[in-house]
């Protein structure tokens, strides 16, 4: 007679038996969870962080109007007295002779360039026209040429076409026009190019600022920004001014156009007009083959 082994008696737990496998897997999502929750809670004091020093930063860049961080240092850009601007006796597109004097009665903005300037000029046009439109009316600029050999009356007369109102490009002969580079402390020098008649000017690039007395009273050195300006000009409208001192200007010294080469690479002076933006003196350019 064939034994068979005894059936196992029935269990009472209906729940099948967990094996290792699973308590793994249970134990590795808590800790995955736990991760995930830490690293969220960081996130949201980054963002909290990241909110808070971002309204500072805004706070600190646009402060409410009359609070102290909102007024312009006139100190910044005025002379330390005030004196007569140079004269100025020019010619303007239409062969007129434009003196400084006659346009006493308002601000007038006075800058040096050349209508063949690649940057300096056409950008200190750009930030003037701004800082004259946020002014409104009752401020004018003055544009006196730097190259009359190519600014001449005829061709000013075509160039002032794109120019924002308010503008008044003005030449002369090449001794006029030394003389009264000098008298403003202005410094230039031709820069010759590779390609006959392509030079270019090296100038010292301020923008001065005559009161409506006609007294010189700041200068703004390039890359001043237009509110800037248009704060400076506003303040110099509205106070009085102090000492008049005598109407010269110390010349700026202008570093030698003609550097030598470097490793194939030639320094060329752009401007000797300070740079408002930053500690370097003068603004080069490098050229090469």
């Amino acid at each position: 007679m064939d034994r068979r082994p005894a059936d196992r008696a029935p269990t009472n737990d209906p729940s099948p038996t967990l094996g290792f496998g699973f308590w793994a897997v249970l134990v590795g999502a808590v800790v995955l969870f736990v991760l995930a929750l830490a690293v969220d809670l960081r996130g949201h004091q980054g963002d909290r962080s990241a909110g808070t020093a971002a309204g500072t930063e805004v706070t600190a860049s646009a402060p409410a109007p009359g609070s102290p961080a909102s007024t312009t240092d006139l100190a910044a850009f005025a002379y330390s007295s005030t004196r007569d601007a140079p004269p100025i006796s020019l010619t303007d597109p239409d062969g007129q002779l434009v003196t400084l004097a006659s346009m006493r009665g308002g601000l007038v903005l006075v800058f040096f360039g050349y209508t063949h300037c690649p940057d300096v000029c056409p950008a200190t046009i750009g930030t003037v026209h701004e800082a004259m439109a946020a002014y409104g009316p009752g401020v004018r600029a003055l544009f006196v040429t730097i190259d009359p050999e190519r600014d001449t009356p005829a061709w000013l007369k075509q160039y002032v076409a794109y120019m924002p109102p308010g503008f008044t490009p003005l030449t002369g002969s090449a001794q006029e026009i030394r003389a009264t580079a000098d008298t403003w402390g202005v410094r230039y020098a031709r820069v010759e190019t590779d390609i006959p008649g392509a030079y270019s000017m090296s100038h010292t690039a301020d923008v001065f600022v005559v009161d409506a007395a006609g007294r010189l009273r700041a200068h703004f050195p390039f890359g001043t920004t237009a509110p800037a300006m248009t704060a400076t000009l506003r303040v110099i409208a509205e106070s009085a001014p102090a000492v008049i001192a005598p109407a010269v200007l110390a010349p700026s010294p202008l570093p030698s156009a003609g550097a030598p080469a470097l490793d194939n690479l030639d320094v060329q002076v752009v401007s000797s007009a300070v740079w408002a933006g930053g500690p370097s003196p003068v603004i080069l350019a490098l050229s090469g083959p």
